[in-house]
């Protein structure tokens, strides 16, 4: 329904016999492949790969950060932070006073101070009582806390768009779903789980070998096991092996193929 309401082409799937889907289309800005889908059956594998690639059509990130907003609206900084501490999100939350001035008009400055997993902040602000030092202060770190929440948000959502949408990450998404992988010309060329050709937008998808290498070094060399002798290509002998990632999804089929002069190991 999101693709047809935007005059888009229908979504398709890979799918594997291990109950594995991957969902991809052709948006204007280019090729998405969603995050490949494991579950019980082929039909809830399928569902899960649709939701997968909805997310990365549609980043929930901005309306996140707004949620957040909302959350702290109208209430006291001070008891946000206390509950943002009582359940992990910040620590060794601290506050810490002191008082200048004449004994008739005194100023108190309050110093708060916490961990967050973006970092180390402190605050520091003043004011007639103690109370309301404390208060500002908290309201100080709070916003630091928030801008760096939304800044992290933001390169969470564009880590995950750019996954969706380069090569690199469209190659390690199809290797996860189990597909095949042809090795020629130092660039591997990706086809279907079975062996077949791909269809559609990613027919004939290739990425060169220095892109494709960090993806490789994810899988998991101790799960790989031998599967015969593959195909003959330019002169040398290739091996097919088939990889699974982790030891537990369907990892790429490889065929490699030796250069002239040169017999593959």
């Amino acid at each position: 329904m999101y693709s047809q309401a935007r005059g888009w082409p229908t979504a398709r799937y890979i799918e594997t016999g291990e109950r594995s889907a991957l969902a991809f289309l052709p948006a204007p800005d280019g090729l998405v492949v969603g995050a490949p889908s494991r579950a019980a059956t082929a039909k809830a594998a399928r569902a899960g790969a649709a939701l997968a690639l909805l997310r990365d059509l549609a980043p929930p990130a901005r309306s996140q950060t707004r949620d957040s907003g909302r959350t702290t609206a109208g209430r006291s900084p001070v008891t946000v932070l206390n509950e943002r501490a009582q359940t992990g999100i910040v620590s060794d939350l601290c506050y810490q006073h002191d008082a200048s001035g004449p004994p008739h008009a005194p100023v108190f400055t309050c110093t708060a101070s916490c961990a967050h997993a973006t970092g180390s902040y402190t605050c520091a602000a003043e004011g007639r009582t103690k109370n309301e030092a404390k208060t500002a202060a908290a309201a100080g770190l709070l916003d630091q806390i928030t801008e760096q929440e939304r800044s992290a948000a933001a390169q969470l959502a564009r880590a995950a768009e750019a996954e969706a949408r380069s090569a690199r990450g469209i190659f390690g998404r199809l290797l996860r779903v189990g597909s095949a992988l042809d090795f020629r010309d130092r660039r591997f060329e990706v086809t279907g789980p079975a062996g077949a050709a791909l269809e559609g937008p990613l027919a004939g998808f290739t990425v060169p070998l220095l892109e494709a290498l960090p993806v490789l070094a994810t899988l998991d060399p101790e799960a790989s096991q031998a599967s015969g002798t593959g195909r003959m290509g330019s002169g040398g002998r290739g091996r097919t092996r088939a990889w699974v990632a982790g030891g537990k999804r369907p990892g790429p089929c490889w065929r490699t193929y030796g250069t002239p002069g040169h017999r593959a190991g």
